[in-house]
């Protein structure tokens, strides 16, 4: 899939804000907290949830419910042009996908 096919077109501020967050860690780790997100980003964690639904519902971002340590937790994923889930080690992210990111963060970051 092409850059210009999909990838957070229609995001609002406070999404682009996540996402550009969500990218930059997932890139270099497994997944973001919605807890890092709040204090990176400066944002209470009620906003914070309503965002990542909302990039949830648009296709942009999943979250997946794990247990550790007798709690649960509920790792967040972005997804990469190609619709691939950005995670540190995930052999099928393709090297265009990181260069596009990348270049999307650059382009987004405030």
């Amino acid at each position: 899939m092409s850059w210009n096919t999909k990838v957070y077109k229609s995001l609002t501020v406070l999404e682009t804000k996540v996402m550009v967050y969500a990218l930059q860690e997932c890139l270099g780790d497994y997944c973001v907290s919605a807890q890092d997100i709040a204090d990176a980003c400066n944002m209470n964690i009620k906003t914070v949830k309503g965002v990542v639904g909302s990039l949830c519902k648009k296709g942009e971002m999943d979250a997946e419910k794990d247990e550790r340590g007798g709690q649960n937790f509920h790792d967040l994923f972005p997804y990469s042009p190609s619709g691939e889930l950005v995670s540190f080690g995930n052999e099928n992210l393709e090297e265009e996908d990181i260069i596009t990111i990348k270049e999307w963060i650059k382009k987004n970051k405030k």
